[in-house]
């Protein structure tokens, strides 16, 4: 138990850091009510960019809400590349994968 309550501790203020850094007033922005339309746009050009054996694999419309529901929660990681993402489709992976540390 006490090695727990360590890591934990560890964990806890690790986490405190993280966010008392430059980026605490960014972490978890949602979007606003103008910046709405922009997630729509971006999220139909990501779902234009699936191949056709992805759409196959995966229904386009749910990849679409998927898109527009993390883009609303979480506004900044979409921000940062919406120019990428309208530009072409390999730009936009390459900097969503950049933001991600490659997640996604």
């Amino acid at each position: 138990m006490k090695k727990y309550g360590i890591l934990v501790l560890i964990l806890f203020s690790v986490t405190i850091w993280d966010l008392s850094k430059n980026n605490f007033l960014q972490f978890g922005k949602k979007v606003s009510t103008m910046e709405a339309p922009k997630c729509k746009s971006m999220c139909e050009s990501v779902n234009r960019c699936l191949s056709d054996e992805q759409k196959q694999l995966q229904d386009p419309k749910l990849v679409q809400f998927a898109c527009e529901i993390l883009c609303t929660k979480q506004y900044q990681l979409f921000e940062g590349c919406s120019q990428a993402i309208l530009t072409s489709c390999q730009s936009g992976e390459v900097c969503i994968k950049n933001l991600t540390k490659g997640l996604f």
